[in-house]
């Protein structure tokens, strides 16, 4: 009887241990950490490839600013709200964000862009991990279209965010 009492609770400890936050870290060291463990729930592998990436620009390397990685963590943390999957939404993501970063964009591009995230965060959660595909496509190749037999390039980064019903 012991014995079985001492599995249940390592069983229910194992198992708390290994659900998703409730909530981000403010703290950008701590974000990373909790963002790597949520996403190691549903990928290692996918995980560990891409956040060895991430971690490059965020914490080696900094690529954003303070308040650029206060706006990142409150969009992660209303991806949570929204109860988006690791594998695609927050991998889609951290993809736009590279992606960001190597286009060479401004801040006021990434606060469009950011407020466009947010406006799309009220609609589906579909919607919005198509949304941040796309996103990340254009940051990296400006590629505003992709199918299995057509890819629609832009020849300049020349672009901005606007939002009216749609992004």
């Amino acid at each position: 009887m012991k014995q079985i009492l001492i599995l249940l609770v390592l069983f229910a400890t194992m198992t708390a241990s290994a659900q998703a936050p409730k909530q981000f870290s403010s703290e950008s060291a701590a974000f990373f950490k909790e963002l790597k463990g949520f996403m190691e729930l549903t990928n290692k592998k996918e995980t560990e490839k891409l956040l060895d990436q991430f971690e490059i620009i965020w914490m080696k390397e900094p690529k954003f600013t303070d308040d650029q990685q206060t706006i990142i963590i409150h969009t992660a943390n209303d991806m949570l709200k929204k109860r988006m999957k690791a594998f695609p939404d927050y991998g889609n993501y951290l993809e736009a964000l590279m992606g960001f970063t190597k286009s060479g964009r401004d801040l006021e591009t990434f606060k469009k862009w950011h407020t466009s995230l947010d406006k799309m965060l009220t609609g589906t959660s579909r919607r919005y991990g198509d949304y941040l595909e796309i996103c990340a496509e254009l940051f990296d190749g400006n590629i505003l279209y992709v199918s299995s037999s057509t890819k629609w390039v832009a020849n300049t980064g020349n672009y901005t965010f606007e939002f009216d019903t749609v992004p």
